[in-house]
This record gives C-alpha cells, structure tokens and sequence, in this order.
C-alpha cells in the first residue's frame, strides 16, 4: 500500500521476484519477509537455492534438499 492505496496485487512469485518493487519496498525501509532476507543471503554467497521463498516452510523444505544434495546431515 502507498497512501492508503493497493500499490501491487499478485501472488507471492509475483510479487517478489519483480525486483523493481522489492527495492522500492527496501528505499522506503519497509522489511521484507526473513526467509525471503535469508534466501536472498545466501545466493549473494553463492549457494544455489530456489528464487521462489517467501516462508519459513518454503525456505525449510529447499534447505533440506540442498543438504540431501549435497550429502550433509
């Protein structure tokens, strides 16, 4: 919302994979979801995990299967 308004509609792959409304959202020192912060982390770190987090269950569920890939229990 911006001034009482719905500024953007869609559903959570819609909303935070456009990246021109993620860094408006971040200029305007909004916070943004923590697994959507920590998924984002980690791929500027260089691990390789899905763009489509949004939850806590989602980014749980995509940790584990990196881990199985990856042998580490």
């Amino acid at each position: 919302m911006e001034n009482g308004k719905i500024k953007k509609t869609g559903n959570p792959t819609e909303i935070f994979t456009d990246k021109n409304f993620i860094e408006n959202i971040k200029n305007q020192h909004l916070n943004l979801p923590f697994a959507y912060n920590l998924s984002e982390k980690l791929r500027e770190n260089g691990i390789i995990i899905s763009n489509k987090i949004f939850d806590e269950n989602s980014l749980i569920t995509e940790l584990k299967k990196i881990c199985e890939e990856k042998n580490v229990h």
